[in-house]
């Protein structure tokens, strides 16, 4: 329990997000003072995974952001996983990320006509 208290703090959420400048704007969503930028999350879920999804969905909302859930129909195309916005839950799409999007064969380069989805590790040669 004491992991899941680190991870689930609002108060230290809180804290860092106005250490980077966010503050709540008269509407009590977080915004960018500086450009008027809104934090916003998009948040899919699979079906079964639309419970897990509203609970996390609930604790971005009550640090400030503003959170469009939405649910992710099928996983059987490259297109859609693609494509998908924002952040997903799913347990079917947690096993797609660690197989394709940071997995080293996924690392863009000549060797895949640079369509690799593994953008963190291709920063990281730069």
């Amino acid at each position: 329990m004491r992991a899941a208290s680190r991870l689930i703090n609002g108060v230290r959420s809180k804290q860092l997000l106005g250490q980077a400048e966010w503050s709540r704007g008269a509407d009590g969503v977080l915004t960018n003072p500086q450009t008027g930028e809104k934090f916003e999350v998009q948040l899919g879920a699979l079906t079964d995974d639309q419970n897990l999804a509203s609970i996390i969905a609930d604790y971005w909302r009550a640090v400030g952001a503003r959170v469009d859930e939405f649910a992710i129909g099928r996983l059987n195309d490259t297109e859609t996983l693609a494509t998908l916005p924002g952040a997903w839950t799913g347990s079917q799409l947690f096993t797609h990320v660690l197989t394709d999007r940071f997995h080293s064969a996924q690392v863009a380069g000549p060797n895949n006509r640079w369509t690799g989805r593994n953008r963190s590790a291709t920063r990281a040669r730069s």
